[in-house]
């Protein structure tokens, strides 16, 4: 099966330029863009998005929000911690993006207040292994329209005991880490773990 891909991931690609993960933004809004799945003709998901402030606590979510107009699971399970990873499609999120006319597909997520990122972590849709194409292949992150990531999303699958990426048989994380913070062993914290 092939993704007829939209015009912006056509672009994304074409005209991917050196991009610089910057240090530490602060906003209030984070968009975060699906430009297209692996190679699902229909759907693209996500299983969960976690967002951590510098002082190492989950930041404060006061709306969450999407311009897919046909959706299947509860948006709001993507900011639960608790599901990561899960194999269950009712705690994970998906849309068919071919009903959508306002491509590409984003996900809008507003803070409480203003606050400073220092990673998020993207868990992509691993239901199983045929459903995993199903995830975001390509994705971009906006905090107050300023763009603070662009790249590729590992294709992750699961078995329901062991989490592995698509193809790999050790065992690995389905996700994708973005780091904000370089000067601070923050890492240590173990709500980063």
């Amino acid at each position: 099966m092939t993704v007829k891909m939209t015009a912006e991931a056509n672009n994304f690609l074409q005209q991917q330029s050196p991009f610089t993960i910057p240090e530490l933004p602060s906003g209030k809004v984070l968009k975060f863009i699906l430009l297209y799945p692996w190679d699902d003709p229909f759907y693209i998901g996500i299983s969960a998005l976690e967002i951590f402030s510098q002082c190492g606590k989950r930041v404060k979510v006061a709306e969450i929000s999407t311009n897919a107009t046909e959706q299947y699971g509860s948006l709001e399970s993507l900011l639960s911690h608790e599901t990561c990873p899960s194999t269950d499609a009712k705690r994970m999120w998906m849309c068919d993006y071919r009903r959508n006319i306002d491509l590409p597909i984003w996900i809008k997520i507003t803070l409480e207040k203003d606050d400073t990122i220092a990673m998020i972590r993207v868990w992509n849709y691993c239901q199983n292994r045929v459903h995993a194409l199903r995830g975001v292949h390509q994705m971009k992150i906006e905090l107050d329209d300023s763009l603070i990531f662009e790249g590729e999303i590992t294709c992750a699958f699961s078995d329901g005991n062991e989490e592995k990426f698509l193809g790999d048989v050790s065992s690995v994380s389905l996700r994708l880490q973005v780091i904000f913070k370089t000067k601070y062993l923050f890492l240590d914290n173990p709500v980063y773990n």
